[in-house]
């Protein structure tokens, strides 16, 4: 499939509204989708900030048992992990509500895992051929 070219006019359009408007709206005003135009955007280089937006990103590592434990959760809920940390800074700063410092927008379409999770009392099921020892002593 080939790759739709921005005129020079749609990149100064790009440049004057990613800093203040949304992605959705960005598209919508530039008859683009949005993931087109997050394409566009971050190769031109272009950045948002908390002035703009009244948002702050973040980025953070987990050690992987503290992001395995975030994920169960999130499972078990069915809802994305960025979801159970907002929750969990809310419920610590005293905020009525995770609402008050959700992400703008609400989580991206497919975001989080799809898979059922599995009960606590999960037990596997024997095998269905007996258990062969194939090394020799």
């Amino acid at each position: 499939m080939p790759a739709l070219s921005w005129t020079p006019s749609q990149e100064d359009q790009l440049r004057r509204l990613w800093p203040v408007s949304s992605t959705a709206d960005v598209a919508r005003a530039m008859g683009k989708t949005e993931r087109a135009v997050t394409a566009r955007a971050h190769r031109l280089g272009l950045t948002r900030t908390y002035e703009t937006t009244g948002y702050v990103m973040t980025t953070i590592r987990l050690p992987k048992e503290m992001r395995d434990k975030l994920q169960a959760e999130a499972d078990l809920r069915a809802i994305t992990i960025g979801s159970v940390i907002r929750e969990a800074i809310a419920a610590h700063l005293g905020l009525p509500k995770a609402g008050m410092i959700a992400v703008k927008g609400g989580p991206r379409k497919g975001a989080g895992r799809k898979a059922e999770p599995k009960p606590a009392s999960f037990v596997p099921r024997k095998p269905s051929m007996p258990l062969v020892n194939i090394w020799r002593d």
